[in-house]
This record gives structure tokens, C-alpha cells and sequence, in this order.
């Protein structure tokens, strides 16, 4: 919804800046509805975003604890608390703040390129010619990797 709400914001513009029907203030209103419209969503897409990483977070935890209770002695013997410390903090710390990041920001240039893709298709369909084999390449490459 945030891709559509900034292809309807652009598409706005272009369509009516010289439109003499549309007076300045009522482009500029419907430009800002559409802006707020795109700063919701993508209100909500951080939100879902933090909400999810939390989720997994406290999931990871409580079996990261649940394993490291039920660990026989003979490995805290061998192994330093200092050690678990850091690499229940760096992991914990990966979850917490890397993946929720990465994740958000993968969908989101994924979706802005299809969408982007997708606008050049409608209004210059000879992209297509380039887009397509392109898409086919980069698939292929992907799989073999």
C-alpha cells in the first residue's frame, strides 16, 4: 500500500499540474492525503515489522534459557560463562535489531521494484522487451547460487 500510495502521489501530480480544472490548493490537498496515506502505511508496515521481531525475539529466549537450564553440568564446566554470555547477547542482538532491518527492507525495495516495473510496463510497454529476459537472468542466477 505504501508503493501505491507513492505511484498515486506522483501519477497525481503529473496528471493535473497543468490541468487548468484543478485549482493549486486542491492539488496540493490531495497531494498531502495521498502523503499521509503513504506515511500510515508505512507507519503500520514499522510497526508490523518491530511487533514480529519482538515475537521471534522472546521465542528465540525462552528456548535459548529453556536449553541452557536443561544443559548437563559437565558443559558449564567446560565452558566459560563469559563465553555463553556473548554468544546468547550477540544472538539475541541479531534477532532483536538485524532481522526485523533486513527483512522490512527487503520486501520493501522488492515491492518498489515490481511496482516500479510494473508503472514502466503500463506506460512504456516496449520495457518489457528488456525487463523480462532480465528478471529470467537474474532468477537463473539466484537458483545456481
Amino acid at each position: 500500500m505504501f508503493a501505491i500510495c507513492q505511484i498515486l502521489q506522483n501519477s497525481w501530480m503529473a496528471a493535473n499540474v497543468d490541468n487548468p480544472q484543478v485549482s493549486t490548493l486542491q492539488l496540493i490537498v490531495v497531494y498531502m492525503l495521498i502523503g499521509v496515506g503513504s506515511i500510515v502505511f508505512m507507519l503500520i508496515r514499522s510497526l508490523l515489522a518491530v511487533a514480529m521481531g519482538l515475537q521471534s525475539s522472546k521465542y528465540l529466549f525462552s528456548q535459548l534459557v529453556n536449553s541452557l537450564f536443561r544443559a548437563p553440568m559437565s558443559f558449564y564446566d567446560s565452558t566459560p560463562l563469559g563465553r555463553i554470555l556473548s554468544r546468547v547477547s550477540l544472538d539475541l542482538n541479531i534477532v532483536d535489531l538485524d532481522v526485523p532491518f533486513i527483512l522490512t527492507y527487503t520486501a520493501g525495495a522488492t515491492i518498489n521494484c515490481y511496482a516500479d516495473l510494473t508503472v514502466l510496463a503500463i506506460v512504456t510497454w516496449q520495457v518489457l522487451f528488456v525487463a523480462i529476459p532480465t528478471v529470467y537472468v537474474v532468477i537463473c542466477i539466484q537458483v545456481v547460487n
